[in-house]
């Protein structure tokens, strides 16, 4: 997994998720878009005066990576990577 952040002016949140055939078939790509918007559903992110733009991007370790891969595993990756922005 790799992500890519800029903190911006403005209050908008954007998020781009990138997960190529390489990764899995389609159902686990759709799976790690879901968890990625999910995730951000999730944070607080509304009591804030930045604004935020990230982007996602799995890389294929191999195919079987991603489709044994539980969400609490993401959220900690996800979480680690959050919080190394605001440093």
């Amino acid at each position: 997994l790799v992500n890519y952040s800029k903190i911006k002016d403005s209050s908008d949140v954007r998020v781009g998720i990138t997960a190529s055939r390489f990764v899995g078939p389609a159902v686990i790509r759709n799976k790690l878009k879901r968890w990625v918007r999910q995730y951000f559903r999730e944070a607080s992110l509304e009591n804030r005066s930045y604004g935020l733009e990230c982007n996602f991007i799995f890389k294929s370790n191999n195919k079987e990576f991603f489709r044994e891969l539980q969400y609490s595993e993401f959220q900690k990756s996800a979480d680690k990577f959050v919080q190394t922005i605001f440093k």
